[in-house]
């Protein structure tokens, strides 16, 4: 719907020879932008246009009519303003109560009486797709929580919506991140779907094929043309889960494919244009790795155009309970007994939203009614979510550990958690280094810690083998 109306509005735009349209909110960040260009993503920024106008429409929150106006900045292009440094014709009219709609005629003459009743409807369209994305989000599959990160969550949702520019997501494991980027994509109006691309569960030597696709007689066992993850997305948004774990050898051509939307299949000599946004997210310091020459820094700049970091639990425990509330049926219509409260928002969930749902899930399965706090206490003692520590992991490892020793099995324990990053690869490595150093180097051995039968080895080796996790040395 809403990128539907969005090429509408631009059909009309152009119709009516606007030189520049824009929409941006009462801090002044510029939302949605169309024509010439501007040169910034915030009114300080951006060049070439009637400052005059702006501050009043900022100050007032009311319409605003100018003709002419003084263009301000310079560098708007040679269409933003005439010798005498203004612009024909400005027209500014809030939406909703928090947006701003400007429309200006660059150096042309202003807008005829015809004009302005084509803008009349275009700022009633804009003002009904900003007021169904809001009441979306408040309503069902939304983003929960009423602290102020969470508004904040939600205002940047709505503004990078409607952009085509690729998004990073940051944050810790469990914070919401595929949730964030699937309502990006919900919101954005992409007819296309939403494909999920997870990167930890891709063998480094297959990430072309994975993405591209391939050909028949591309390579031994290429009986048949594929899709790569990118095709199945045509339309819509390619979601690279947890980034840095794509290998330095294929970044660079993730970076061309982000830049110019063109991609190769192997085993094709033509290469093919591609509709498709990027999201991306990852729970690791980027910057960090850009440091240690472990991430492209070239491609880290390509993906965080427009970026969101998503708060953790613990810095905002008013949330806590509205999320409870909110998902109340995991409990399975138990009670909540008096101290329930109390155990739920003294803990610090360190596996975030995640961790919440697993313990409220586990307890609707485990406590009689009503669920009191020794009850919910013993249930999070026993979640098996690892302690955040330092980028060691030792935590984590040793947390992994117990729950192996109290029978958990390898696949529940380790790979699990790895796949959905909850332990890093560095982690994964160190447990099977541990089991290896007690099994004096032998793989088949190291099966009965793992509580695994001997015939799960070639499925354990296949496993390590395709995440790169064999220790070194």
């Amino acid at each position: 719907m809403v990128r539907r109306i969005k090429l509408k509005v631009q059909e009309m735009l152009d119709r009516n020879q606007v030189s520049m349209a824009m929409i941006y909110d009462s801090n002044g960040h510029i939302l949605w932008h169309h024509g010439r260009e501007i040169n910034g993503r915030s009114i300080a920024e951006a060049q070439g246009l009637c400052r005059d106008a702006v501050m009043e429409s900022l100050e007032s929150g009311r319409s605003v009519c100018r003709e002419p106006c003084p263009a301000y900045g310079g560098g708007g292009g040679s269409d933003a303003n005439d010798g005498s440094g203004r612009i024909g014709s400005v027209i500014i009219q809030p939406l909703d109560s928090s947006y701003f709609f400007y429309l200006d005629s660059g150096s042309a003459p202003g807008f005829s009486a015809g004009d302005r009743r084509a803008f009349q409807v275009i700022f009633e369209i804009m003002d009904e797709v900003i007021d169904y994305i809001r009441q979306s989000q408040r309503g069902m599959g939304g983003i929960t929580g009423e602290s102020p990160v969470i508004q904040k969550l939600r205002e940047e949702v709505l503004r990078f919506a409607v952009e085509d520019e690729p998004v990073l997501l940051t944050g810790e494991t469990g914070v919401g991140k595929n949730h964030v980027a699937a309502l990006i994509h919900h919101y954005s109006g992409r007819q296309g779907p939403f494909v999920v691309a997870h990167t930890p569960a891709i063998p480094e030597q297959l990430f072309e094929r994975e993405f591209f696709g391939h050909c028949k007689g591309a390579f031994t066992d290429a009986r048949s043309d594929r899709k790569g993850l990118v095709a199945g997305a045509q339309g819509g948004t390619l979601f690279l889960d947890e980034i840095t774990e794509v290998p330095v050898s294929f970044q660079a051509k993730l970076l061309r494919f982000i830049e110019s939307g063109k991609f190769r299949p192997l085993g094709d000599v033509r290469e093919r244009q591609s509709d498709v946004r990027v999201i991306s997210a990852s729970n690791q310091d980027v910057l960090k790795m850009v440091a240690e020459r472990r991430f492209r820094e070239d491609l880290f700049y390509r993906i965080q155009v427009l970026q969101i970091a998503i708060p953790p639990l613990r810095e905002r425990p008013q949330d806590i309970r509205h999320l409870v509330n909110t998902h109340l049926h995991f409990l399975k219509g138990k009670k909540l007994a008096p101290g329930f409260w109390d155990v739920m928002l003294g803990h610090d969930w360190p596996g975030n939203i995640r961790e919440l749902f697993t313990v409220l899930k586990r307890a609707g399965i485990l406590l009689p009614s009503p669920v009191t706090p020794e009850g919910i206490r013993f249930v999070i003692d026993h979640s098996c979510f690892r302690e955040k520590m330092p980028m060691t992991g030792n935590g984590r490892v040793e947390e992994t550990w117990r729950c192996m020793q109290a029978g958990a099995t390898f696949w529940d324990a380790v790979r699990k958690p790895f796949l959905e990053r909850d332990l890093n690869r560095r982690e994964v490595m160190e447990v099977i280094d541990r089991a290896l150093r007690l099994r004096r180097g032998r793989y088949r051995n190291i099966l009965e810690l793992f509580n695994l039968p001997p015939g799960e080895y070639k499925r354990f080796m296949n496993f390590v083998h395709q995440h790169r996790l064999r220790p070194s040395g």
